[in-house]
């Protein structure tokens, strides 16, 4: 009797908290529905945002893709027989079914394979006819390509012609697989009904698995998906509610920059309804026979679904996704910043931390692209060695010069260990450049991941194995917070960050690529890399890379000892051409700043007047932009030089461009160029410009 009434008792304690609890959790989602509808297709408007924004970004490297095509095909071919060698191999470019070109004049060569006919005439054709009075790529409409069996579109744009009666026309065949995949990634990993792509006249360019056909006009499609492409084509951008055969649907349509496009995500109101009641319903019955106990083990369990769920969708687009993450960070940074920079201008001490903060994360995301670059070099294959003759010597200098600096700024003890008798190493033939940023990147991963009061220490471990041939070694040994086991076996992959490490600063910015990087120019360079560490105890690495000896006469002098900008004097005139006013003022200050006189042109054929109607030798040098309207910077290059005038193939004309491709750099010296200098535009590069052309001289 007494056990019966202990569980009457626990009853009735358990029905007076839950049955409370219940009505509670009723009423909240009864009173907050329209509330969860409308986080429902908020969180639909931002899944079709964002997949938009990847639809663009792909559309828009392929017209930046076709752009180089256009370029190298412009600046390389004089001739219809050099257009078709060119043409027929462009499949390394790899985004495109193929790249083909035609004029009026009845001449056309594709890249691919194909038995043209006799009565084939390029002018006729669709992608002619779209792109012939363009210099801006337009994209066609799209059809299905019965050879393989794939959706495609064409774009194409105008070329440049020597002979103004010919009109010429690049085109390419896109194949659309990458945005099919995108449609049915939408709906395989959402609540999303449905999702196509459709032109701006409203045919379908690819959909989803729910059996709507890719490449079908209005009128071949389902009663439904016509009135979909019919609300596009009435109301453009935007979110709706539609009914459709007696079911209401929400419909979020957004525009693809690029092309005009439209991505178009649907969801019925029954299932976000349908949704709405069984979470009512589940909430209702959890409140009556589960614990508190219970509750509280569900959230947890609940905490580690999500965290699955978070990792997979990280998983989806990769490289987009991460390479987007870490690009908006610094860029945010840089935005807040400099709002805080704004409010703190009466506040020095405040302002200087501002602009310095705003320097390193725009540091950090120049990094960064450089980083993509290389990546993009290695992975195409197109990464070269360049060796030239360095001293151990000089070379230990640059490093010491960078690294006390680093570690002084972070309060670390720097110890630089080198080599007995140092003068006595022989002059060496590598490339320099990339040892020092193989070199650089390791440093900096010790300084970054040391704690202050900590040490870093680089060991010169470099040795003479015979006549012709040195080890270059060395290690480099720091007190830091160390690195996981589950890292270290996954270090040189892209994109990898010790995570699991509870010691790492998460505050400090990494894109993930550094290692990956310094594996791969040691595996081209024929060396090895190791590493020993351990968690809070810190971290050795060491390097090994095999290097000849030069046996010539010529050796870098290193007992000269280099003028630094401030030791020098800059004096003469310099033309600036860029068509960006903000680029063009940032390249003013920062010349005229060092002591030049400078004129200005907005565009190519600007500058090649400016120059013809100076005196000769009124101009000393030209600082030249690549892309620009009228004529782009090799073009007004060329036009400079085959100029009648005695300065004309000897002024020095020098790129000043944001692409730091090979293609661009060897394009550039084909023109006529003499220098080449990346954008964002360093200081250092432009007075090493000056001091090659002899335009400074030492202080008196």
């Amino acid at each position: 009797m007494r056990r019966h009434l202990s569980d009457n008792r626990f009853l009735k304690y358990l029905l007076n908290i839950l049955v409370p609890v219940m009505v509670l959790t009723l009423v909240f989602f009864l009173l907050t529905s329209n509330t969860i509808v409308r986080l429902a297709t908020n969180n639909m408007s931002r899944q079709s945002q964002d997949n938009a924004a990847l639809v663009d970004n792909y559309m828009s490297d392929v017209v930046r893709s076709m752009e180089d095509v256009r370029g190298l095909c412009e600046t390389n071919c004089s001739t219809d027989e050099e257009v078709k060698t060119f043409v027929r191999s462009t499949e390394h470019y790899g985004v495109y079914g193929g790249v083909y070109t035609g004029d009026n004049t009845g001449f056309y060569v594709g890249s691919t394979p194909w038995d043209i006919p006799d009565d084939y005439d390029p002018t006729t054709r669709p992608w002619y006819i779209d792109g012939k009075d363009s210099r801006d790529f337009v994209f066609g409409e799209p059809y299905l390509d019965a050879s393989v069996s794939k959706v495609c579109v064409s774009v194409s744009a105008r070329m440049d012609a020597d002979d103004d009666d010919i009109v010429r026309v690049v085109a390419a065949d896109i194949y659309l697989d990458y945005m099919d995949e995108l449609a049915k990634s939408i709906v395989d990993s959402s609540d999303i009904e449905g999702a196509l792509i459709v032109t701006k006249n409203g045919e379908m360019i690819v959909a989803d698995s729910s059996g709507q056909c890719a490449g079908l006009a209005m009128s071949e499609t389902s009663d439904f998906i016509r009135e979909i492409q019919t609300e596009v084509l009435v109301k453009g951008s935007g979110q709706y509610k539609m009914k459709s055969d007696k079911n209401m649907y929400y419909i979020d349509i957004r525009e693809v920059d690029t092309t005009g496009w439209y991505l178009i995500v649907f969801e019925k109101s029954q299932t976000i309804l349908a949704d709405l009641y069984e979470a009512e319903l589940i909430m209702g019955f959890v409140a009556i026979v589960v614990t508190l106990t219970l509750i509280f083990v569900m959230r947890r369990y609940g905490r580690e679904v999500s965290l699955v769920e978070q990792q997979a969708n990280n998983a989806k687009t990769e490289f987009i996704s991460r390479i987007s993450h870490d690009i908006r960070t610094p860029i945010g940074q840089v935005l807040n910043l400099t709002c805080f920079a704004k409010q703190d201008k009466d506040d020095p001490v405040k302002l200087e931390e501002d602009l310095n903060r705003i320097d390193s994360s725009g540091r950090f995301l120049l990094s960064l692209i450089n980083d993509v670059l290389d990546v993009s070099q290695i992975e195409s294959g197109l990464m070269e060695i360049r060796p030239n003759v360095t001293t151990y010597k000089a070379y230990l200098d640059d490093i010491r010069n960078l690294m006390v600096p680093m570690c002084e700024n972070k309060g670390l003890t720097c110890e630089i260990v080198e080599v007995e008798h140092p003068e006595d190493m022989p002059a060496l033939l590598c490339d320099d450049v990339r040892l020092k940023q193989i070199t650089l990147n390791l440093i900096s991963n010790a300084v970054k991941y040391t704690p202050t009061g900590g040490k870093v220490s680089y060991i010169s471990e470099t040795k003479v194995l015979d006549d012709s041939h040195v080890e270059y070694g060395y290690s480099i040994q720091d007190t830091g917070v160390g690195m996981t086991r589950s890292f270290m076996n996954h270090m040189f992959e892209k994109f990898t960050r010790d995570t699991d490490n509870e010691l790492r600063d998460s505050s400090q910015m990494s894109s993930g690529l550094g290692l990956y990087l310094v594996k791969n120019m040691i595996d081209l360079m024929g060396g090895t890399i190791t590493y020993e560490s351990e968690v809070g105890q810190g971290t050795r690495v060491s390097v090994r890379i095999p290097l000849e000896i030069n046996t010539t006469d010529t050796q870098s002098d290193d007992t000269e000892t280099a003028a630094t900008n401030e030791d020098l004097v800059y004096s003469g005139r310099a033309l600036l051409v860029d068509d960006n006013e903000l680029n063009l003022e940032i390249a003013m200050r920062m010349i005229e700043d060092i002591g030049l006189e400078v004129d200005n042109a907005c565009d190519g054929q600007d500058a090649v007047d400016k120059f013809s109607a100076s005196d000769p030798g009124y101009y000393q040098i030209i600082f030249m932009d690549i892309q620009m309207p009228k004529l782009n910077g090799y073009e007004a290059t060329r036009a400079i030089r085959a100029l009648d005038r005695p300065d004309a193939r000897s002024i020095p004309i020098v790129a000043m461009t944001a692409d730091a491709f090979k293609d661009a750099m060897d394009a550039s010296k084909a023109s006529g160029m003499n220098g080449f200098i990346t954008k964002p535009l360093d200081i250092d590069e432009i007075c090493g410009a000056l001091e090659k052309f002899g335009m400074a001289h030492k202080k008196d």
